[in-house]
C-alpha cells in the first residue's frame, strides 16, 4: 500500500512497480505478481530478473506455452540455469520428455552439484526403465556428495529390480544419514524380502 501511494499517473516508475511486484510474489499473490512482471518485462526486456520471475509465475499458473516461449527468447540472450530448469519442467509437464531431458542435462552440465535436477532426470529415466543410465547418473553425483539422501534413494531405485543387495545397501545408507521416509523403509523391506531376510523385511514394512 505504501509503495502504491508512490505511483504517479503521469509516468511509469518501473523501480516502484518492481518492488510492488515483489511484494505480491512474496505474499503468494501470483495473479497480480504475474501481471506486473509481464508489464515490467515488456518495459525492460533486458532485465533478466523480471523475466525469470515472470517465467516462474507462468509455470505456477500452468501456462507452460508461455514459459517455453519466454525461455527460448531468454536463452538467445544468455544461458541461465533457472531458465533451463523451468524449460525442462514445462516440457515435462506437457509430456515432451525428450525436450525436458535436453534442458535438464544442460542445467546439470552447468551445475553438476544440483540434486534437484538429478532427481528430475532420474524420474524420466526410471519411467523408461533406463536403470543403467539412472545408476550412472546417481553414482556420478554421489561421488561428489555421498550422503545426499534424494540421490541415494535414486541409486537404490535404479538397483531395485535387479541387484537386491546393492539396492539394500543404498537404502540402508540413506536411513543411516537421517532419512526416515515411507519409501526408503518400504523399498528396503522389499530388498530384504527378496534376499530371504524376512525378519529385517518385516521390521521395515512395519515402519
Amino acid at each position: 500500500e505504501t509503495l502504491t501511494g508512490l505511483l504517479r499517473p503521469d509516468r511509469l516508475d518501473t523501480e516502484v512497480l518492481g518492488e510492488i511486484a515483489d511484494c505480491h510474489y512474496q505474499s503468494g499473490n501470483t495473479e497480480d505478481a504475474a501481471s506486473l512482471y509481464g508489464i515490467l518485462s515488456m518495459q525492460q526486456p533486458d532485465n533478466l530478473g523480471f523475466r525469470i520471475r515472470y517465467m516462474n509465475l507462468a509455470s505456477r499458473a500452468k501456462a507452460y506455452a508461455s514459459v517455453i516461449d519466454e525461455g527460448r527468447d531468454l536463452l538467445q540472450r544468455d544461458t541461465l540455469l533457472p531458465v533451463l530448469t523451468l524449460m525442462g519442467d514445462a516440457f515435462q509437464k506437457t509430456e515432451q520428455p525428450d525436450s525436458a531431458l535436453f534442458y535438464y542435462r544442460e542445467a546439470l552440465r552447468r551445475k553438476p552439484r544440483n540434486a534437484a535436477v538429478v532427481g528430475k532426470i532420474a524420474d524420466i529415466l526410471l519411467g523408461r526403465k533406463a536403470y543403467d543410465e539412472t545408476l550412472s547418473l546417481a553414482e556420478e553425483y554421489l561421488s561428489m556428495d555421498p550422503d545426499n539422501i534424494p540421490v541415494g534413494k535414486v541409486k537404490g531405485l535404479a538397483l531395485l529390480k535387479r541387484q537386491y543387495n546393492p539396492s539394500s545397501k543404498a537404502f540402508e545408507h540413506v536411513l543411516e544419514v537421517g532419512d526416515d521416509s515411507y519409501g526408503s523403509h518400504y523399498y528396503l523391506g522389499h530388498d530384504y524380502r527378496e534376499t530371504a531376510q524376512f525378519f529385517e523385511a518385516n521390521e521395515h514394512f512395519l515402519k
